[in-house]
């Protein structure tokens, strides 16, 4: 089966920054809201058959499915649409938190205060406007 990643994150200045792709396939195991139709992927064509390579592809997916950018008009009538969001406010500086370790394959878990105390002893403390990334380890499921 075909897959489609889309980026959703560019997480700091590509200057001397790490960058951290946060995009997950968009394919038939992508989770969707439950009143939402899931991925259909249609393969048109793909050959060379005229004499050059052509491929084109059609896919359908709802809006809510998998990892996504829900723009501030779906919750607000005056808000922006996807479109007008200005890419400055899609840009900013991440910080990235592992704690798979301490989840450990419970689906209870929560990420108390003090585990963030300690973060910011270890690292300093987290930037203004900077977007606190955290792992529970459940990516792959």
């Amino acid at each position: 089966m075909q897959k489609l990643l889309f980026l959703i994150f560019i997480l700091s200045s590509v200057r001397g920054k790490d960058l951290i792709d946060l995009s997950y396939p968009y394919d038939e195991n992508t989770p969707y809201w439950i009143t939402e139709i899931p991925f259909r992927f249609i393969k048109m064509i793909a050959d060379s058959t005229r004499g050059y390579w052509y491929a084109s592809n059609q896919f359908e997916t709802a809006e809510h499915g998998g990892t996504h950018l829900d723009a501030p008009y779906h919750f607000n009538e005056v808000g922006w649409k996807l479109s007008e969001i200005p890419l400055s406010r899609l840009i900013t500086t991440g910080v990235f938190l592992n704690a798979s370790s301490e989840t450990n394959g419970n689906c209870s878990f929560m990420l108390s205060t003090k585990e963030l105390n300690k973060w910011e002893k270890q690292n300093g403390p987290f930037p203004n406007n900077s977007v606190l990334l955290i792992s529970f380890g459940w990516a792959s499921r």
